[in-house]
């Protein structure tokens, strides 16, 4: 090869490199949008934080009740919402003398940057990053390094997307279904400070207050008694987790509603 076709070569090369990196970059800034909110937060792809799990102190931020139906093997739950979280955290890095990872549900989820940003003002730990892929691509690329409803989770159990989609419902047909279902059960899955004073099924729907034991009684009882469940929560992110709940107990006639209330009060604005 002379001189001059190698150096059109390597400038091919180069600009080849630069282009597939600017349509990562462009296309992970689509995928993550909390990253450019956040610019300050260093965060670690699935790939990384699972070739690095056992050099880690990972932690769950979400509520309990989501981290007992689904979380990444070896994480520990330290809710953010907890008035003690900043104290926990630092306990838990004495302990450990590890570098702190923090994850919540999915990419949209802002938790795991509010975390990091926390402790890095409260107690002064640099060594913090954000998982921000979140427990739903973690249990895609990883089941075998997950747990659900304390056990392992048996990658043969992984639930599709195709099989999640299956069981969801725009908010419409949601409510034109379990309207019209007068036998089954509605489950409102928002906390006490999600409800602002607002109900969907007056007098109908049930409430668990995030109680797994309470909600199991409610799906027992439903299969037994043949009957449907409707399942709504505040903006879709618990109910992917709380599937694998339904499907281990053998539930087999349930939805959910698309994006939860704030799906429903899209729908009222037409959008």
């Amino acid at each position: 090869m002379n001189k001059r076709n190698f150096l059109v070569l390597t400038t091919s090369l180069i600009i080849g490199s630069l282009t597939a990196s600017h349509l990562a970059s462009a296309n992970e800034a689509e995928s993550f949008p909390l990253r450019k909110i956040y610019p300050e937060v260093r965060f670690i792809d699935t790939a990384s934080l699972a070739g690095k799990l056992d050099t880690l102190t990972v932690i769950d931020v979400r509520p309990s009740f989501e981290y007992d139906l689904l979380h990444i093997k070896g994480a520990i739950n330290l809710p953010i919402e907890d008035a003690k979280f900043a104290e926990s955290v630092k306990k838990a890095n004495a302990e450990t003398g590890k570098a702190l990872v923090f994850y919540c549900g999915n990419d949209d989820c802002a938790k795991a940057y509010l975390a990091a940003m926390k402790v890095r003002k409260d107690i002064g730990l640099d060594r913090t990053w954000a998982y921000d892929s979140g427990i739903e691509d973690w249990v895609k690329a990883n089941p075998q390094l997950t747990v659900s409803l304390n056990h392992p989770l048996d990658p043969k159990s992984l639930i599709s997307d195709e099989k999640f989609k299956a069981h969801l419902l725009s908010p419409k047909d949601f409510m034109n279904k379990a309207t019209a279902d007068t036998n089954a059960k509605v489950i409102d899955l928002r906390d006490r400070s999600q409800t602002d004073g607002v109900s969907l099924f007056p007098l109908r729907e049930m409430r668990t207050n995030l109680d797994i034991t309470s909600l199991k009684k409610i799906i027992g009882d439903a299969k037994q008694a043949n009957q449907a469940i409707y399942i709504y929560d505040y903006s879709g992110n618990k109910i992917k987790s709380l599937q694998y709940l339904l499907e281990e107990m053998g539930m087999k006639d349930y939805y959910f509603m698309q994006g939860g209330m704030g799906g429903y009060y899209e729908m009222l604005k037409g959008k």
